[in-house]
């Protein structure tokens, strides 16, 4: 896939030939594989760069657009992978919404405790106060 190539390359941070190998070594997947397989591609990514995995798909998004405007996708399996990558783009958007959503309202069941317990330590205060 020649916009991911193009895409890997430009990251000094990734070296191409090792991804390609581990995406076989693991996965048993080869790079042509990556417009059917993406998702496979995406997880990979995720292992070896955690959150820069973001701009390594941003960048690939970037190149596949490229191609796109120009009509010069070089390769036929650029189209599904563009469309397989933004699905997973939607589907990790979609759970790290949901996550925070959850941490929100974790963190506003704390911020109601701690303004309950401040109430009652005022309240405890306050009646030592007024007896002393």
């Amino acid at each position: 896939m020649t916009s991911v190539d193009r895409a890997l390359s430009s990251f000094d941070f990734v070296d191409k030939e090792q991804l390609y190998s581990i995406f076989w070594r693991d996965y048993g997947l080869q790079r042509e594989d990556i417009g059917e397989q993406y998702d496979e591609f995406h997880k990979l990514l995720i292992d070896l760069y955690g959150v820069r995995h973001f701009r390594i798909e941003r960048q690939i998004v970037k190149e596949l657009h490229q191609s796109s405007k120009t009509g010069e996708f070089v390769e036929v399996n650029e189209i599904p992978a563009f469309a397989s990558l933004i699905e997973s783009y939607f589907k990790e958007t979609d759970q790290a919404v949901k996550e925070n959503k959850t941490k929100m309202q974790e963190t506003e069941d704390k911020l109601k405790l701690i303004e309950q317990k401040q109430k009652e330590w005022n309240q405890q205060n306050k009646r030592k106060n007024s007896k002393g």
